[in-house]
């Protein structure tokens, strides 16, 4: 019986309950697209964090690009392992060479590849504990479970995303390097000269130009967000009120007919489910859904 007292009041007041309908829905739009877009924000102006001094890379990617064939578990270009030995053999070349107490450079090489379980993992040759260790940065490989590169090389080895017609499977997707700053120099002169790869510097503080510019448009999100939330909420508050005007003489017809009073709030509490709480729910979900597939097609 309330619901049919509910659309029966639906049709008589049938624009200004479309109008609340509209509102909540865009309530709930806005909402989660604005957090969203702030949680976004905050990453895009957030630099990745290796853990290292240069990232080595095939020619043509990037860090950013790197940083999404490890959340995919599947390298997009590859460099040849050997890359990685010429390096090490360098440095202990170097070390012997200049007497030094310590080598000049740090190095470890890293492959993802999706493990029996299907989650992103990584293949590594080096030390782990020298760039993944609690005194280090935070590293954005930190969380990821790390074998070494010859005892899980039979699992990615044969697929097709790991083949290459110059260096077969024998490969890797990057280099990280830890050392002294004319050390580091050198190095990423020969590897952007002289080698198919790319070094690229990751070791640096957060730019001030990049927080000042995240800062503004967050505030101009922000403001975005509260105008068009306040305009609704007007509208709702409007159409409310005269919704509460013609609820008067629903519920004095309830009184002369002497319904129980609980049909009072049954019916108060239909028209807000269906005129604010589904609709603003609807808005939630179609908002995730979309951010949803506009990332993935990112």
């Amino acid at each position: 019986m309330i619901l049919r007292l509910f659309f029966t009041d639906f049709r008589r007041s049938l624009a200004i309950c479309i109008s609340a309908v509209i509102l909540s829905f865009i309530l709930g739009f806005v909402t989660i697209t604005s957090i969203d877009l702030s949680s976004y924000l905050a990453d895009l102006f957030r630099p990745l964090k290796w853990g290292a001094d240069i990232l080595i890379l095939p020619k043509g990617e990037t860090p950013e690009l790197a940083w999404k064939d490890i959340l995919n578990g599947k390298p997009q270009a590859l460099i040849p392992e050997t890359l990685l030995e010429t390096l090490k053999n360098q440095i202990a070349g170097e070390q012997v060479k200049f007497n030094l107490t310590s080598p000049s450079l740090q190095v470890f090489g890293f492959v993802p590849y999706l493990n029996d379980s299907g989650q992103a993992s990584l293949a590594t040759i080096g030390e782990a504990k020298q760039f993944f260790s609690a005194t280090n940065d935070k590293s954005v490989l930190d969380s990821y479970e790390k074998n070494d590169w010859n005892s899980v090389y039979d699992k990615f080895a044969n697929l097709e995303s790991y083949q290459t017609a110059e260096w077969g499977s024998k490969v890797i997707l990057g280099i990280l390097v830890k050392g002294s700053d004319a050390a580091l120099k050198s190095l990423k002169t020969l590897i952007d000269r002289r080698t198919v790869a790319q070094a690229y510097y990751v070791n640096f503080e957060n730019d001030a130009n990049q927080d000042s510019k995240f800062l503004k448009l967050k505030s101009i999100l922000n403001k975005l967000t509260f105008f068009i939330l306040a305009l609704v909420a007007i509208g709702l508050f409007l159409s409310l009120q005269t919704l509460k005007n013609n609820r008067k003489n629903i519920f004095q017809n309830f009184d002369e007919l002497r319904f129980p009073k609980l049909m009072k709030y049954q019916f108060y509490l239909t028209q807000i489910m269906f005129l604010i709480l589904i609709p603003t729910l609807f808005g939630f979900l179609l908002a995730t859904n979309m951010l949803s597939i506009i990332k993935t097609s990112l």
